[in-house]
């Protein structure tokens, strides 16, 4: 394996320290079609209320170290919050270092102030 090889899946498995936050798939907190992320990924409104998706929406910082189709394990102090989420929507380019949850408006669930982020391995498929 070459040395470049070798540092670029260093770089990806190295843990990342992020803020949290979440957001709602309507158009005061997205655009003018907020069930359509960033990556072309349509979200399904009934599979996200049952919690069969979990998206993720990452600051633009962090979305150069996990591209879109990315699984990125999370790990915190809220169970809710842990395990295997997917990297489909970048946030605006104010924020740095952030993490942005997907929710149904009816999810009451509360993110952990900041999460430890893994990579764990890349999707093309949408």
């Amino acid at each position: 394996m070459s040395i470049i090889l070798s540092f670029l899946l260093a770089i990806n498995y190295t843990p990342v320290i992020a803020t949290t936050s979440i957001y709602n798939p309507v158009k005061s907190q997205c655009d003018t079609d907020p069930t359509l992320t960033a990556s072309g990924i349509r979200i399904n409104i009934d599979n996200l209320r049952k919690g069969k998706i979990r998206y993720v929406s990452l600051s633009r910082d962090l979305l150069k170290r996990y591209k879109f189709g990315s699984y990125i394990n999370i790990k915190s102090n809220n169970p809710y919050y842990n395990g295997c989420w997917k990297v489909v929507d970048t946030m605006s380019k104010r924020f740095k270092n952030k993490i942005d949850f997907l929710q149904h408006l009816k999810d009451k669930n509360v993110p952990p102030r900041k999460v430890e982020i893994k990579w764990i391995k890349n999707s093309y498929n949408k």
